[in-house]
């Protein structure tokens, strides 16, 4: 859904396990620089704002708006009364995003951008989840066919329903996504993180991890132009909408 933020969508999603269900949110925010700034005394703690003033180029700038404008509409949507000024973005040892409120939250955030495009997920924290986005272009193939095992390139090989360049953004995605659960990033090879199983199921693809048996990835497209994955513990369940996510930006994007 469109927020009471034009700049936003988001949507809330429940996390099933078992017999537990917890409830998560995902927001998406699509916006210029120049849209950002114009709302930023609106959403930034005054740490932040204090921050961004130290930022010098206009890229930096973007994409610390971005991110934090992103992560805000999240945690809003599960948590209305929060106001997002009060919320605090840092950062950890790691590089990973940490939330700081008046309240104790049993909240955790994961974040990824790719300018003018950033998607965020506020999640629980019993329930560890990773997102990463993607801009889809073949300039950037090379680069990301040296990160696949053997078996992912035949695998790619076999797929006809997009083109290869949709598939290296995927493998890279969901191979990012885990590593931001794991806390590793770039510093171990990305073949670590080899998919297998890989399949198409209506709206988006699945695909589990060789080494890592209990997670899965979800993966879809957002728009013909970027690809976003998701990875969460295995043999659990998300409810999130894709078929929504996907009209809203065929829409908003056209």
């Amino acid at each position: 859904m469109l927020n009471n933020d034009s700049l936003a969508y988001t949507q809330k999603f429940v996390c099933h396990y078992s017999s537990d269900s917890k409830p998560a949110a995902i927001a998406f925010v699509y916006a210029s620089l120049s849209e950002l700034k114009a709302k930023k005394n609106l959403f930034l703690h005054p740490n932040e704002l204090k921050h961004y003033e130290t930022l010098s180029f206009d890229k930096r700038r973007h994409s610390y708006l971005l991110g934090i404008h992103c992560v805000k509409n999240a945690l809003r949507e599960n948590i209305p009364h929060l106001s997002s000024q009060a919320i605090l973005l840092k950062t950890g040892i790691f590089g990973q995003p940490l939330i700081e409120t008046p309240a104790t939250l049993k909240t955790h955030i994961t974040v990824s951008h790719t300018e003018p495009l950033a998607a965020t997920i506020a999640f629980p924290e019993e329930y560890p989840m990773g997102i990463d986005l993607e801009y889809i272009r073949p300039n950037i193939e090379t680069i990301m066919q040296e990160q696949l095992t053997i078996e992912e390139k035949h695998t790619i090989q076999r797929q006809t329903i997009y083109p290869p360049a949709t598939y290296y953004a995927l493998y890279w995605t969901a191979k990012e996504a885990i590593s931001k659960i794991l806390l590793t990033g770039m510093t171990v090879p990305f073949t670590l993180y080899a998919l297998k199983n890989l399949r198409w199921d209506v709206t988006h693809w699945l695909a589990e991890f060789e080494h890592f048996s209990q997670y899965q990835a979800i993966s879809f497209l957002i728009d013909n132009k970027h690809i976003c994955s998701i990875v969460y513990p295995k043999q659990s369940a998300l409810t999130l909408d894709i078929v929504a996510i996907h009209k809203h930006f065929s829409e908003y994007l056209t």
